[in-house]
């Protein structure tokens, strides 16, 4: 999307202004924060079996593959087209293996204090998380390719040559309603990019600390970014079992 798109969706509720990126406090991490990137990861490394492991309709009918055909003339090989027709289902398979071995993805949220989330992805609630501001995201790295992810217990079979879409979307963007609690963005990438995405201090709003997050590391973080960056802190609450996220003073 376009600058313009992005503020538009923001300002009518299709599009969330924060996205928030749970980090613990180790060695890699840290680096990370020093040279200002985010870490891209291939889907077999995710948590979930069912990533990029989806129920497949293999019947492809010739009349769908010459229409899928005519319509990527322009950007398919001869050699493809020859061996889309000699084998349609080895060359759609060996595709999405590819595809699945060479995309890369980087995980936000739009909620910044699941207790769950705290535990899993900042290590016991030691860490930190991250929240940028998609408004003042000015070289469009966070929201070029930055989708939601589509939450449903019903495993739909999918025809790549019928819809490619679709296809790609249950793929790559859809997940168990177990996983609903997340409220997760993703962010793809090609991994002839790298591993590495860096970002824009500036649209680094705020650091959360966790309601863990020793003292020690706290200083860490603070020395590595800048006094433009604001800083919160998560609290107990005392009276439900949730947590609050509160400004710290500088």
């Amino acid at each position: 999307m376009t600058k313009e798109q992005i503020k538009y969706a923001i300002e009518t509720g299709q599009y969330p202004r924060y996205i928030y990126r749970y980090l613990a406090l180790n060695e890699n991490n840290i680096k990370s924060l020093r040279e200002r990137y985010l870490w891209l990861s291939n889907l077999r490394d995710f948590n979930d079996p069912y990533e990029g492991n989806i129920r497949i309709d293999r019947n492809y009918r010739k009349e769908e593959i010459d229409a899928f055909c005519y319509l990527r003339k322009d950007i398919a090989t001869q050699d493809d087209i020859t061996a889309i027709y000699a084998n349609p289902i080895s060359f759609f398979d060996n595709a999405m293996d590819r595809l699945r071995e060479n995309e890369k993805f980087c995980c936000f949220s739009t909620i910044n204090n699941n207790i769950l989330m705290w535990a899993h992805y900042a290590d016991k609630h030691t860490g930190i998380c991250l929240e940028f501001d998609l408004l003042n995201d000015e070289d469009e790295t966070l929201t070029r390719t930055l989708l939601p992810v589509r939450y449903t217990n019903v495993n739909k079979s999918y025809n790549y040559v019928h819809d490619p879409d679709g296809y790609l979307m249950r793929l790559l963007f859809t997940k168990s309603l177990d996983w609903a609690y997340e409220h997760e963005y993703r962010l793809a990438k090609s991994s002839l990019d790298g591993n590495k995405l860096h970002f824009n201090l500036q649209a680094l709003s705020s650091v959360i600390f966790g309601c863990r997050t020793t003292l020690e590391n706290k200083h860490i973080v603070q020395s590595i970014l800048t006094n433009n960056v604001m800083y919160k802190q998560c609290v107990m609450n005392q009276y439900a079992f949730k947590l609050d996220v509160e400004n710290l003073h500088r």
